[in-house]
C-alpha cells in the first residue's frame, strides 16, 4: 500500500472551494486561542496578576478566604480574556458567510489598481494542496494582469499539517499560477511578475493592543520571507531554463 502524496493545483470545483473556504475561516478562529495565550502569558499580564494576588493576600485575614477569593478573581479574569479575543470568532463567522468574496471568481483591487489610481477587478484564483484527497492547504490570490502582479489575500494550512512544508508548496504553486496568467496576457512568460501579500489579508485582524500582537507580526514577517524565497527560487529556475535554451 503506497502512501498518499501531496499535490498542489488551482481548483474551481464547488466541493474543493467549500472545503478551502471552511479551512480559511477556521484559521481565523484559531487565532483566538493564540491571542488568549499571548495575553495571559505576557509579562505585563503576569506582573499585574501577581500584584493582585499579593494585594489580596495582604488584605484578607484567613488563608481559606484568600484561596476562595483568588479563585473567583482568576475565573473572572479568564472570562475577561475570552471576551477580549472574541473578535476573532466574529471575524471567522463574517468570512464564513462571505463565500463569494473569498473563493469567488473576482475581487476589487482595493486601491492597488492601475496607473490611473482607479480600483480594478482582479481575477481571484484559489490554489489548494491536497493530501489523501483532502484539502489541507489553501492560497487565495488576486491576479492583476494589467499591472502584472498577484496579491495574496489568504494563505493557510490545516492545523495537523503545519510544519511539514505544505504551506510553502501551495504558495509556490500559487505564484506559478499568477506568473502563467500574467505571462499569457503580456506575452513575456512570467518575467517581471511579482506577488505580494495583501495588507488586509484574511488573518490580518488584530483585536488586542499592539504590545500583545508580536506573535502575529512575526508570523506575517515569516510569511513574507517565505513568499520572497519562493519567488527567488522560481526566478532562478526560470533563468536556468533560459540559459539552457540559449545554449542549444
Amino acid at each position: 500500500m503506497s502512501l498518499p502524496t501531496l499535490t498542489t493545483h488551482r481548483t474551481t470545483t464547488p466541493t474543493s472551494l467549500t472545503t478551502a473556504h471552511h479551512l480559511l475561516a477556521s484559521s481565523i478562529a484559531q487565532q483566538r486561542q493564540l491571542a488568549a495565550y499571548t495575553l495571559i502569558t505576557h509579562p505585563l499580564s503576569l506582573s499585574l496578576y501577581m500584584l493582585l494576588l499579593a494585594t489580596l493576600y495582604a488584605c484578607l485575614p484567613h488563608l481559606a478566604v484568600f484561596f476562595t477569593t483568588g479563585a473567583g478573581v482568576t475565573m473572572a479574569l479568564l472570562v475577561g480574556v475570552r471576551v477580549a479575543v472574541a473578535g476573532y470568532i466574529e471575524e471567522a463567522e463574517r468570512v464564513g458567510r462571505d463565500r463569494a468574496g473569498w473563493v469567488g471568481g473576482a475581487v476589487s483591487g482595493g486601491g492597488s489598481g492601475g496607473e490611473d489610481g482607479v480600483d480594478v477587478e482582479m481575477e481571484q484564483v484559489v490554489v489548494v494542496a491536497e493530501w489523501d484527497d483532502r484539502v489541507v492547504g489553501v492560497v487565495v490570490v488576486g491576479v492583476d494582469t494589467r499591472e502584472r502582479k498577484g496579491v495574496v489575500r489568504a494563505w493557510t494550512v490545516a492545523l495537523r499539517m503545519r510544519g511539514l512544508g505544505v504551506g510553502r508548496e501551495v504558495l509556490r504553486e500559487a505564484v506559478k499560477v499568477v506568473r502563467e496568467k500574467c505571462g499569457e496576457k503580456g506575452g513575456e512568460g512570467g518575467a517581471g511578475v511579482r506577488v505580494v501579500f495583501d495588507e488586509r489579508h484574511a488573518n490580518s485582524l488584530r483585536v488586542l493592543p499592539a504590545m500583545f500582537n508580536d506573535v502575529f507580526e512575526r508570523q506575517d514577517r515569516k510569511a513574507r520571507r517565505v513568499l520572497e524565497s519562493v519567488q527567488a527560487e522560481l526566478d532562478k529556475e526560470m533563468a536556468s531554463e533560459r540559459k539552457e535554451k540559449s545554449s542549444r
